[in-house]
Parts: C-alpha cells; sequence; structure tokens
C-alpha cells in the first residue's frame, strides 16, 4: 500500500495535518517478472584409500529425471494441452515471458511425460464416471490431423472425461460409460446409448 499525502497547502503552504478517513483508491496490478529457478546437482566421485574403488552416490531422490522440473513440464503440457499453443509458440512464449530457452525438439519430450503422468488420474477419473448412477453423455465431431473421430464426455456432478475414439457406436458408448453400465444416462438419444 501507498500513500500518498500532501505536507504543506497547495494554495497558502500552512501545514497540514490529520487522516483522510475516506482516500480516494486506485489499484494497479502488475505479473512479478518471472525468473527461472536452476538447481544444480553435482555428484562427487571418491576413490577409496584403502582399496582404490569408486564410489558414486545416488543421485538425490527430489532431482527431476528430466533438465526440466515438474512445475515447468506442467507448463509446457497446459500450454500445448489446454491451450492449443504450437511447439513453436511455446518455446518462444517460454523464452519471452518466463526467460528459460528450450531446445524445440524438447517440448514434444515434455508433453509425453506430461501424458504419461497425467494417464493414471485419468483413468481413475474414468472409473469414477463409470462407477456413478447417473451420467450425462454426448459426442460431437473431432478432427484429429486429416482424420475425423469423435469427442465423447461423461459428465458427473463431480467429474467430467473426455474420449478421443474414432466412431460413434454403440461399442464407443460402451468404452466411455463400461460395459456393465445399468445407471441413467442423460443423453440426446442418440441410438448408440441404448
Amino acid at each position: 500500500m501507498v500513500d500518498v499525502k500532501l505536507d504543506c497547502c497547495a494554495e497558502c503552504d500552512a501545514l497540514l495535518l490529520g487522516e483522510d478517513p475516506q482516500p480516494e483508491r486506485r489499484q494497479v496490478t502488475e505479473l512479478p517478472r518471472i525468473e527461472p529457478e536452476v538447481t544444480e546437482y553435482r555428484r562427487h566421485i571418491a576413490t577409496c584409500l584403502a582399496c582404490g574403488a569408486q564410489n558414486k552416490p545416488d543421485w538425490p531422490a527430489e532431482m527431476s529425471g528430466s533438465s526440466f522440473g515438474p512445475r515447468l513440464q506442467a507448463t509446457v503440457g497446459y500450454l500445448t494441452g489446454q491451450l492449443g499453443i504450437s511447439q513453436r509458440g511455446v518455446d518462444e512464449m517460454m523464452d519471452t515471458v518466463f526467460h528459460t530457452a528450450i531446445a524445440l525438439g524438447s517440448i514434444p519430450a515434455m508433453e509425453q511425460a506430461v501424458s504419461m503422468a497425467l494417464a493414471q488420474p485419468v483413468e481413475a477419473a474414468h472409473a469414477y464416471v463409470q462407477d456413478q448412477p447417473v451420467v450425462n453423455a454426448d459426442e460431437t465431431s473431432w478432427r484429429e490431423n486429416t482424420q475425423r473421430h469423435w469427442l465423447w464426455m461423461g459428465a458427473t456432478p463431480l467429474v467430467t472425461v473426455f474420449l478421443v475414439l474414432a466412431t460413434r457406436g454403440a461399442d464407443d458408448a460402451k468404452r466411455l460409460l463400461g460395459a456393465a453400465f445399468r445407471g441413467i444416462v442423460g443423453s440426446d438419444r442418440w441410438s448408440p446409448y441404448s
């Protein structure tokens, strides 16, 4: 908070005392400059003075298996997966906004790592939806490169899952809802839901 006050009257130069109980307010929102946090790990190899064996410690468990930490990888995954920014656009954004140089070829590797990290939670979400007594479902056309696919959606009050499938048939409805689903499906009554 910055208080802006005058010490003297602008007209007569007399001393000004007291506090304004209702000062005019104006807020300015700014983003801090983002600086990457780089941690260098150094693994020291020591030679035993007794037997001459080379002793190499394990890398710390908290060290990422990649040159990029989990938050950076998640940011790249969010930018490409959720926002649909191209890999070149992400490369430029990482350099311009985050002041982090990334080789363009590292971006698909990070996308793959994020996909692998999300596989189990997505599977758990899908199992949750299939276990609910009421699921709202729908599907719409979806392009994968030049191929036409279908984006299927199963929604519950707490969890929604999406599947991109090649077709729009009853087998796909079973993949979304589960072959043994016996609950209520809210849908547009497209025949595969029967």
